[in-house]
């Protein structure tokens, strides 16, 4: 196996600033030609990621009937997650996905978030 050289990595790194309008038609028409072997592909991704299975992953979405588990709109789903132990916890969306992340998962910083905005009329 060839190593990775910091010369090597420089080539590649001039190499590619040099031909990037190339690499990026190239992978925008692979895209296209590929897009479900790509969305199949990055759905066994993210749920290898968490130690589910596609089927795992289908019963979890069939069990919410497609929603978010907060918001319990129908949209895209993220597969949340215990950030300390790892536990798939549910799907939600972007948007319910990022205000956990952004309270850090803490329950109490998202029940100061509720009361304050109770007092401030929502």
């Amino acid at each position: 196996m060839k190593r990775k050289t910091p010369q090597t990595r420089e080539y590649k790194r001039a190499y590619y600033e040099a031909h990037k309008e190339n690499y990026l038609e190239y992978s925008r028409r692979w895209y296209e030609k590929h897009k479900e072997q790509h969305r199949r592909t990055m759905k066994r991704t993210r749920c290898r990621r968490y130690g589910l299975s596609v089927e795992q992953y289908r019963q979890l979405r069939q069990k919410q009937m497609g929603k978010c588990a907060i918001c319990q709109k129908k949209t895209k789903l993220q597969i949340d997650h215990n950030h300390t132990s790892g536990r798939v916890r549910g799907l939600l969306c972007q948007h319910c996905n990022q205000l956990l992340s952004r309270a850090f998962d803490s329950i109490p910083t998202l029940r100061s978030a509720i009361k304050y905005l109770k007092r401030s009329g929502g």
